[in-house]
């Protein structure tokens, strides 16, 4: 057999086979997977080792059978088909690692949100109903270290009453996308009681079915509506038994409030007057060129007292004094006017 195209053929599959290798450390370098890819270059390895004890005897003795050209023709194509092999199959290990990579960093950003987000956010087991893991937020506003979160459940920070509900909601919600669950009252450690509005989302955590949970802290908000009520119910008494009258007109001139006071005084009740324009209920057409003129002052912000002729629901003329004072919104939106009115 010829020996130059024996150690042809040799030298063609170590080429190719240094070629492989090369290929499959730059597997290793993408992925950072080392021992599949350590054991395909062991076997790379020992199949040169032998093409080189080959190609060294072969060029000593300057013979080669035909049984060993065929051979080496067969580890040149498995060569070239493991190189093919690899050159096809690195764009798919480099787009897994692309997508390994993402997916981290999607992970990570995500626990970043999750972790410094400001409102206490927790997962907890749909299940065993255990608290998962829990945010800095939670562990500062509840007062719990995320030790004790961890050895506690959902039901451990609801007062006694609200626990069966609680079950109820949970095991609903579990069933259902994003939810909202209302409010409820929550216990800190220290025993006070806090308002939070919850809302959950499914999600999968540590391979076990779970609820993302936001907590959103209410306490000062319900706090200040039942303050607001309070002062409002307060105000209102004292608008109500005053001996004065109270109207408010819009600023289209519509009688939006009118106090018990007032509505005795000429007559009428509550529902008579609201929602009525002020012309040809309490006063006569040829007096809207002066209360618009009036109304235009208001509308610059100025404060003004007059006195004006009103009409009795039995027809009767009544003079009143009025103190008008302007009202804006926050905005400065002009809104109309209130009005203090004295029957003379």
């Amino acid at each position: 057999m010829n020996i130059t195209l024996f150690l042809f053929i040799t030298l063609c599959a170590i080429i190719l086979q240094v070629f492989t290798i090369v290929m499959v450390l730059r597997m290793i370098s993408l992925t950072k997977k080392y021992k599949p890819w350590i054991l395909i270059s062991l076997a790379l390895i020992l199949t040169q080792a032998r093409e080189y004890v080959i190609l060294y005897y072969s060029s000593v003795s300057y013979q080669a059978s035909l049984h060993n050209t065929v051979t080496e023709l067969a580890v040149l194509f498995i060569s070239l088909f493991f190189l093919l092999g690899m050159i096809k199959l690195a764009p798919v290990f480099i787009s897994m690692q692309n997508h390994e990579k993402a997916l981290r960093e999607s992970e990570e950003r995500y626990r970043y949100l999750f972790e410094h987000n400001p409102m206490p956010m927790w997962i907890y087991d749909s299940e065993t109903l255990h608290f998962m893991t829990v945010n800095n937020a939670a562990v500062s506003a509840y007062g719990y270290s995320e030790t004790e979160f961890l050895s506690m459940t959902i039901l451990d920070i609801r007062p006694r009453e609200d626990k069966t509900g609680t079950k109820s909601t949970a095991q609903s919600a579990s069933q259902k996308g994003m939810h909202y669950a209302g409010s409820w009252k929550h216990i800190k450690k220290d025993g006070s009681m806090m308002d939070v509005e919850i809302t959950s989302y499914p999600t999968t955590f540590k391979k076990r079915k779970a609820r993302l949970i936001l907590a959103n802290d209410i306490t000062a908000k319900i706090r200040a509506e039942r303050l607001f009520r309070e002062s409002e119910e307060k105000y209102r008494k004292l608008v109500e038994t005053m001996n004065e009258g109270l109207v408010y007109l819009d600023s289209n001139n519509v009688i939006q409030y009118a106090n018990d006071y007032f509505c005795h005084s000429l007559g009428y009740t509550k529902d008579d007057l609201a929602g009525k324009n002020v012309f040809g209920t309490l006063l006569d057409e040829k007096e809207r060129p002066a209360l618009e003129e009036r109304m235009r002052q208001r509308r610059e912000g100025k404060s003004e007292k007059y006195e004006i002729m009103l009409r009795k629901k039995s027809g009767e003329q009544l003079r009143s004094s009025v103190s008008a004072t302007p009202l804006f919104d926050e905005g400065g939106k002009f809104l109309g006017s209130i009005s203090v009115q004295k029957v003379l």
